[in-house]
């Protein structure tokens, strides 16, 4: 077994719906390689801490002619997938964000 089928194997027990769960993050995984799985404690807005599957990496986005690696992570919630998950753009220290009309 390889370590993210290790890490997903063993972050499924923290979901009623492991079936949905596994299917999603390996249809992303297929979809994006450069996105990994692992299990990280996330702090909802309630204080709660829970160890999630998160999805982290980077995904190719296409924009006025240029291809961007943009850092990400992707949580998934324990209700998945009656509930969608949660992401965040993790900038590097390097990167620029420019104030715009959507941000």
């Amino acid at each position: 077994m390889s370590t993210a089928s290790a890490q997903l194997h063993r972050g499924l027990i923290h979901y009623q719906h492991k079936d949905a769960v596994r299917s999603d993050i390996e249809k992303a995984n297929q979809a994006y390689r450069s996105l990994s799985v692992k299990i990280q404690d996330y702090t909802f807005e309630t204080g709660q801490t829970s160890p999630l599957l998160c999805l982290e990496g980077t995904l190719p986005v296409n924009y006025r002619g240029s291809t961007y690696n943009i850092p990400l992570a992707v949580y998934f919630v324990p209700n998945h997938p009656y509930h969608p998950p949660i992401a965040y753009v993790r900038p590097t220290s390097t990167m620029q964000i420019k104030p715009g009309h959507n941000v």
